[in-house]
């Protein structure tokens, strides 16, 4: 019964310990986007908001290391250079939030902007809204079918309404995912040594939209374009690859404006390597890969249960492949070792340590990431026993993991051992993991 008491002591001071560092990391994440509120946004603040994202997004990525032609020089470079443009103000924004009148009338995508919604506005209430267009805006994100959008708008069924009316409100119903803005750079092509040049291209668009929130792709697409030697110096001759990043937003009629997202990715679409070496295709990063990527860690924690009397410390180490079967689910394989350190003791005058006892676990994983940087993970194997005259048993163990930086995991975990009999090796433990 204590054993069961301390267990699930354990389990509520784990879940306190993750549910304030996810706290924390809100807390810090909302004190660096105090902009990040529903008021009017002029394009200049826009502007400079998107320069932070696209920033960000070139600071957090990885490029892979060592896997083709592209060096890390010269992708330094061309990540050097693209930060350089967007610090100096040489990209400029085109969007239809911020597009002129002239340019919105050739559009028939946001033709109810500037013809339809006056005339709606006149004949039917903003409610309780600081514009018609953001009364339009709710009801289009709450209602899945056209007919139940009307109603929320004119209170009346579709048969009562004049064509004119109708016509109106189809432009109006018009989803805003798939939207998108065009950051154009000025002089995106550009040298990048004397034997390499750079083209760069960045775009974003709406993805999600759920009033007053959106959810945005934000892309930076790079080609590189080098002039293969005869001596075989230069190894690269052509390259294509992203930087992407998924993005939450509020998007008004009056307010626009993203968060800064905590890290992005690297897709490399293509590589053609210049003759005599590997030319490699469809390649992506380990860390961010949409296929999976490597783990190692460690861990050290202290034993639970019976157990405790006789042990001090438990530490060990693993390595873990994971596999991402879609956006926030993850599975794989992974083995390690894990020791258990004796406790010294005394009878009569006399101290004497026990033996440690040691496991290697194979085990299966899942993984389900609830945020950017905060995922629940179990794991269920065998563990087997270093020692011929000790049993191996059932291993399985859960933990909730964050991410203080890109690659870099912190997860206070429970690991259960079971050897039958009602004997157990269960401990609780703090892991830290690098991935890539």
């Amino acid at each position: 019964m204590k054993t069961k008491n301390l267990l699930t002591v354990l389990v509520i001071l784990t879940y306190s310990v993750c549910i304030s560092m996810a706290t924390a990391q809100e807390e810090s994440n909302n004190n660096e986007m105090k902009p990040f509120e529903i008021k009017p946004t002029t394009k200049g603040e826009f502007e400079k908001n998107i320069n932070g994202v696209f920033l960000r997004m070139l600071e957090s990525a990885e490029y892979p290391k060592d896997k083709m032609c592209v060096s890390a020089e010269i992708f330094k470079l061309a990540n050097d250079e693209m930060k350089k443009i967007i610090t100096e103000g040489k990209g400029f924004i085109e969007d239809y939030h911020f597009l002129s009148d002239e340019y919105k009338k050739m559009d028939l995508f946001t033709k109810y902007e500037n013809y339809d919604i006056d005339r709606l506005a006149k004949k039917y209430d903003k409610g309780s809204f600081k514009t018609f267009e953001s009364r339009l805006s709710h009801a289009r994100a709450n209602n899945n079918t056209f007919i139940s959008f009307v109603f929320a708008i004119t209170g009346k069924d579709v048969g009562q309404l004049k064509d004119d009316d109708l016509d109106s409100l189809k432009y109006a119903y018009e989803d805003r995912s798939g939207r998108s803005g065009v950051y154009n750079v000025d002089g995106a092509f550009k040298k990048l040594n004397e034997n390499c040049d750079m083209e760069v291209f960045a775009n974003y668009y709406i993805k999600e939209v759920s009033y007053p929130n959106v959810v945005s792709e934000f892309y930076i697409t790079v080609d590189i374009y080098c002039k293969c030697d005869d001596k075989g110096k230069i190894k690269l001759k052509k390259s294509n690859y992203q930087y992407v990043a998924e993005v939450n937003g509020i998007r008004t009629d009056k307010s626009h404006i993203y968060k800064v997202p905590s890290r992005s990715k690297i897709n490399v679409k293509s590589v053609e390597c210049c003759p005599g070496k590997e030319k490699e295709k469809e390649s992506k990063t380990a860390l961010d890969d949409d296929n999976g990527y490597f783990e190692v860690s460690a861990h050290v924690g202290l034993p639970l249960g019976d157990e405790k009397d006789f042990y001090s410390l438990n530490i060990g180490a693993n390595a873990v492949y994971l596999f991402n079967l879609s956006e926030h689910f993850s599975t794989g394989v992974g083995a390690g070792y894990t020791h258990f350190t004796p406790k010294e003791f005394t009878v009569g005058s006399t101290t004497f340590k026990g033996e440690g006892i040691s496991y290697v676990p194979i085990f299966g994983v899942a993984q389900y990431d609830l945020t950017e940087n905060i995922n629940l993970r179990g794991t269920v194997g065998y563990a087997l026993s270093t020692d011929n005259n000790v049993d191996g048993g059932l291993n399985y163990s859960v933990g909730i993991g964050w991410n203080p930086i890109p690659g870099l995991t912190i997860r206070p975990e429970l690991d259960f051992i079971s050897l039958g009999e009602d004997r157990h090796f269960n401990s609780f433990r703090v892991r830290v993991s690098r991935s890539w």
